[in-house]
């Protein structure tokens, strides 16, 4: 004789959208693994080919992306506000607009005065900030950018092997 097995309870309708609904729930609550990213241009000339690593932010409430561009002559960063404009708080001596940016590198904090471009959507650091990034990435140090009342902090994901790329 074979035994029918039945389940202890029915699955009703209600059971089974309260199930859905928490599945996708959770799965809207989880975060992708934020990591850099290697993006190169090759043009017919070497004066033309540049490459870009860039970090996406880390979620739509930050709103800062990192980017450093490397071209035939040298190695930039930029900050992009990918939301809110940034708010020039002061101007140099030339009538720039600058901004103070605070790098945080482990416990450490390094302040510098860096542009803000055409658009107040995009900062350039200046030469200093950019090589203690690099490096401290390279250490695999924390590295936190404190900007015009926003931050983000940098994470070391695929960031050496792209970087080499660069070089």
């Amino acid at each position: 004789m074979h035994e029918i097995i039945r389940p202890c309870k029915k699955i009703t309708k209600k059971g089974a959208r309260l199930a859905l609904f928490l599945l996708v729930l959770l799965s809207s609550c989880s975060t992708s693994m934020r990591q850099w990213k290697l993006k190169c241009n090759k043009a017919s000339s070497c004066e033309f080919t540049g490459s870009r690593l860039y970090l996406p932010p880390e979620n739509e409430f930050s709103e800062v992306e990192v980017d450093i561009i490397k071209t035939s002559r040298e190695k930039l960063i930029y900050l992009n506000a990918k939301g809110l404009e940034f708010q020039a708080e002061q101007k140099d001596s030339s009538g720039h607009a600058i901004l103070p940016v605070a790098i945080h590198v482990d416990d450490q904090e390094h302040c510098y005065s860096a542009f803000l471009l055409q658009g107040n959507q995009r900062i350039l650091l200046p030469e200093k900030a950019c090589l203690l990034i690099i490096s401290s990435l390279l250490d695999h140090k924390k590295v936190t950018i404190f900007v015009s009342n926003r931050s983000t902090v940098l994470t070391n994901e695929h960031f050496i092997a792209h970087y080499s790329k660069l070089t």
